[in-house]
C-alpha cells in the first residue's frame, strides 16, 4: 500500500478510512469541524516544538487544552497521537484499537472529527527521530432535547403495532407516573435499564402508583435522537419487541428525560421509558 500524501490529501484518506468503519456500522459519516482541526493542528505543533509524541504533554496537560482554547466546548471527546504510521489503513485501525476512541467514532449520532498532521521527521526530548506524527481529535455532538417527546413516542408505538396488525395502546395516567419514576431514577443514576441496584423494579413502581394490573412490562432507551430511533431499536431487539408488540397490552405509561447519562466513554441523552399494561 502507498505511503499516505501530504496534509489535505493524507487527513482525507484516514477520514474515508475511518468512514468505512462507520459506514459498516451503519452509522453517519464523521462531520469534519474547523475547530477540531484548530485544535489537532495545535496538538501537533505542540509535540513538534516540544519533542513528544502522546496525548499528555511533558508538563501534564492533555490535548483537552487544545480545544479549549479553540473554543470547543464538549462532553465528551477522545484523542489519540501517533507516528511512524504511514498507511492510512494502518493509522485508522490504530486508532479504532483505543478503546476511547473507538467508542465515541462508533457514537450512532454525529461525531465531529478534527486532524492534525506533521509530514517532516521530527526530534523528540530524548534525542531520538521519530517520522511524521498524528493528532486525531473526535467529540460526540451534543444534540438538543426532543420536542413533543411523549407524544411522537406514542404515535410511533401504535404505528409500529399497526404496522403488524395489533391494537393500539391508550395512555394511562398511573403507568404514565411509573414510566416518570424510572426515567427520573436512570438519569439520577446514570443507567439504563429497568431499575438501580437496590432501588424499586418494575413491578414495585407499577403497585406504588396504585395500578392493578394482570400484565405489565417495560421498555427503556438511551441515545436515539427521536422517538422512532427507539421504536427501531426496540423493534431490532427480541425482548424489546415482545413487549413492544404485546397483543396482551391495551395501556401504556411513556416518559422522556434529556439526560445525560455515562456508558464509558459516551455521554447518552435522550432518555425514553414505556411502561406497558393490562388491568
Amino acid at each position: 500500500m502507498a505511503a499516505l500524501p501530504a496534509h489535505a490529501d493524507a487527513r482525507a484518506e484516514l477520514i474515508g478510512a475511518l468512514n468505512q468503519d462507520r459506514q459498516s456500522r451503519g452509522l453517519p459519516a464523521l462531520v469534519e469541524a474547523p475547530a477540531l482541526m484548530q485544535a489537532a493542528e495545535a496538538h501537533v505543533g505542540d509535540m513538534v516544538e516540544r519533542g513528544y509524541v502522546g496525548v499528555h504533554a511533558p508538563d501534564g496537560t492533555d490535548a483537552g487544552i487544545w480545544l479549549q482554547r479553540a473554543g470547543v466546548q464538549t462532553p465528551v471527546f477522545s484523542a489519540v497521537a501517533v507516528s511512524n504510521l504511514p498507511e492510512h489503513w494502518n493509522l485508522a485501525k490504530a486508532v479504532l484499537r483505543t478503546q476511547s476512541m473507538a467508542d465515541v467514532l462508533q457514537w450512532p449520532g454525529p461525531v465531529k472529527i478534527g486532524v492534525g498532521f506533521h509530514e517532516k521527521m521530527f526530534r523528540l526530548a530524548d534525542g531520538g527521530l521519530t517520522a511524521e506524527a498524528w493528532s486525531i481529535i473526535v467529540a460526540q455532538d451534543t444534540p438538543a432535547p426532543v420536542t413533543d417527546a411523549v407524544a411522537e413516542l406514542l404515535r410511533q408505538i401504535n404505528a409500529a403495532r399497526a404496522r403488524k396488525g395489533i391494537d393500539p395502546v391508550r395512555i394511562n395516567d398511573k403507568l404514565m407516573r411509573a414510566a416518570e419514576m424510572q426515567a427520573e431514577d436512570m438519569a439520577a443514576n446514570s443507567y439504563i435499564g429497568h431499575g438501580s441496584p437496590g432501588g424499586p423494579d418494575l413491578i414495585d413502581r407499577v403497585k406504588a402508583v396504585g395500578y392493578d394490573f394482570t400484565w405489565a412490562a417495560e421498555n427503556t432507551a438511551a441515545g436515539q435522537g427521536s422517538a422512532q430511533l427507539a421504536v427501531e431499536a426496540w423493534d431490532s431487539s427480541p425482548g424489546h419487541a415482545k413487549t413492544l408488540y404485546g397483543i396482551e397490552f391495551d395501556e401504556v405509561g411513556i416518559a422522556y428525560r434529556y439526560g445525560p447519562i455515562a456508558k464509558g466513554a459516551l455521554v447518552l441523552p435522550h432518555l425514553w421509558v414505556a411502561v406497558f399494561g393490562r388491568r
